[in-house]
């Protein structure tokens, strides 16, 4: 489907041209790295609003908003010169992060059994070659002379999109009687910003300096406020048991690990083969373009044979074998990473391994959300899940970014120092392995429970992937 694709590819767009829209804005990268940004806090709030807001408003209906956002943004960035409207246009852009969960929650509730397992593994595929154009497309467009090129690609694709989704996709029957949490919706989202702005900044702000604790705790404020609000509200913007669940809460751990994993070396990776000199291969740093379609194209195209292994994983093992599976893939990527950084050859097959076990993920997780919610809850079940795979990219991020600061002395980064970060990978994926042996059943079946019998009700579910926050260095010989 083309809004699956659009969720991929629009994160992916901007990676390969990050260098070029400092110098074409005249900003600096501290100031750049909002093009990521601003675009991850936006996919961050999005992605559990607009599932609520479908499941009330109908999915189909909220698909249509969606990918008109990120033709409007798309449009914005495409045609503006000045800095802070393409990062208003970037803000617009990030809400293709809400379509995954958002299509992923329509064919739960259109589909059951091998149709619908097919199905998602079919739509996680199609984010997956999303993610691979979008890289490809960065690489070959934005190396001209004007980046806003690349941004024509996401105009084309939404367009398609709206039509398709206008044609294709049925209108709900069935829609939550309730309204809407404006309260809800407000403290979520700046809970959300508040707390997302500071793991993305607090490298750099200093997390100690007063904007950082400023931000940590309103934001930690903001969302026990949202809570206590959640609990007395008659239509919650998401109902506590979602949160309370435990299914729901592992699926949900899950994620956030599973992002962890995905993000590890979408993180570090370009630093690695980008500092001045590198420590892989002959010691020349790779420029942008190489990277992209080098170290990260493949691996992200072919990557997507995990997405059938999760999903008949899950149908012919069940939910713990099939987790444990992508644990393991996962793990394989990461240990890669760690014994071999400085062999080219070692990175593309450990980015191989780890661009699999996200799409087996892909697979996997929105299947295990179906037995646990009834219908009407499937949009925000799937958005509350995706929202765990940002803050474990948010947390990989942060940690990468600490133990890969430049030496008191400005002395290069050194193996060990690649090391250490890619060890985070290992350690999620570890933990992946242990929460589903632990955490999960051994059986699973492919019905969404009806409302009334879905005490255990609740949602949860994946989000695309794609989308570092900042990968904050400012000395050019350490980030590249």
């Amino acid at each position: 489907m083309p809004a699956v694709a659009l969720a991929g590819m629009t994160p992916a767009l901007v990676f390969p041209v990050l260098g070029r829209i400092a110098a074409q804005q005249h900003v600096g990268t501290a100031a750049v790295t909002w093009v990521l940004t601003s675009a991850f806090l936006a996919s961050a709030v999005s992605t559990p609003i607009v599932g609520r807001f479908a499941d009330l408003f109908g999915r189909q209906r909220l698909l249509l908003v969606t990918v008109t956002l990120v033709l409007a943004g798309s449009v914005i960035a495409a045609t503006t010169l000045s800095f802070p409207v393409l990062i208003a246009g970037r803000v617009l852009q990030g809400s293709a992060s809400a379509l995954y969960p958002l299509v992923a929650s329509i064919l739960q509730g259109k589909l059951a059994g091998r149709q619908m397992t097919r199905a998602i593994a079919a739509v996680s595929g199609t984010m997956g070659v999303g993610g691979g154009v979008g890289l490809a497309a960065g690489g070959l467009l934005g190396n001209g002379s004007d980046y806003r090129t690349i941004f024509w690609f996401p105009v084309a694709i939404s367009v398609v999109a709206l039509v398709a989704g206008r044609a294709g996709v049925p209108a709900d029957r069935m829609k939550l009687h309730g309204s809407v949490d404006l309260l809800g919706c407000g403290l979520l989202s700046a809970g959300l910003v508040l707390v997302l702005v500071w793991l993305s900044q607090g490298v750099r702000w200093g997390f100690a300096s007063p904007l950082s604790l400023g931000c940590i705790g309103v934001g930690s404020a903001v969302l026990i406020a949202f809570y206590l609000v959640e609990k007395r509200a008659s239509h919650p913007m998401v109902p506590l048991r979602l949160l309370h669940h435990r299914p729901v809460l592992v699926t949900n751990v899950i994620s956030i690990l599973i992002g962890g994993v995905s993000f590890v070396p979408l993180v570090v990776l370009p630093i690695l083969v980008q500092a001045q000199p590198s420590i892989v291969g002959d010691g020349s740093p790779a420029s942008p373009l190489v990277t992209a379609l080098v170290y990260l194209l493949p691996a992200n195209t072919l990557g997507i044979v995990g997405t059938p292994i999760g999903s008949h994983a899950i149908r012919r093992w069940g939910p713990r074998v099939a987790v444990t599976v992508v644990g393991v893939i996962a793990l394989a990527g990461s240990t890669a990473f760690v014994v071999a950084p400085t062999m080219p050859a070692i990175l593309m097959v450990g980015m191989l391994f780890a661009s699999a076990a996200t799409f087996a993920n892909y697979g996997t997780l929105p299947l295990l959300i179906v037995p646990q919610v009834g219908r009407a809850d499937l949009g925000v079940a799937n958005g509350m899940n995706s929202l765990g795979r940002w803050i474990g990219s948010a947390l990989v991020t942060v940690l990468s970014s600490v133990l890969l600061q430049a030496g008191p002395a400005g002395q290069p980064l050194s193996q060990a120092d690649f090391r250490r970060a890619f060890l985070i990978g290992v350690v999620a994926s570890v933990c992946v392995i242990l929460v589903a042996q632990f955490g999960l059943p051994s059986t699973w079946r492919s019905d969404s429970s009806d409302m009334a019998d879905s005490l255990a009700g609740a949602p949860s579910a994946p989000i695309p992937g794609a989308e570092p926050l900042v990968i904050p260095t400012e000395n050019p010989g350490r980030g590249g």
